[in-house]
């Protein structure tokens, strides 16, 4: 099984603790929390980044939305 697989729930994936925080989200600007399996999350708006290969994708297009609850 890959490392990525077999990370614990809410380790940050080696990301420096400085790196999170002078990452934003690129589509409102809010902070960006620790990686979780293969995505980054931010804050403020919610939207979810793919992360491949220990690098974020924090390109829009490729942002997962989360589902409204009605």
């Amino acid at each position: 099984m890959p490392a990525a697989k077999q990370r614990k729930r809410g380790e940050n994936a080696g990301f420096d603790k400085d790196l999170l925080d002078i990452l934003a989200c690129p589509a409102c600007g809010g902070g960006l929390n620790a990686p979780v399996g293969e995505s980054i999350s931010c804050l403020a708006c919610a939207r979810s980044y793919p992360v491949k290969n220990g690098i974020p994708l924090l390109i829009i297009e490729k942002a997962v939305m989360p589902v409204k609850k009605r």
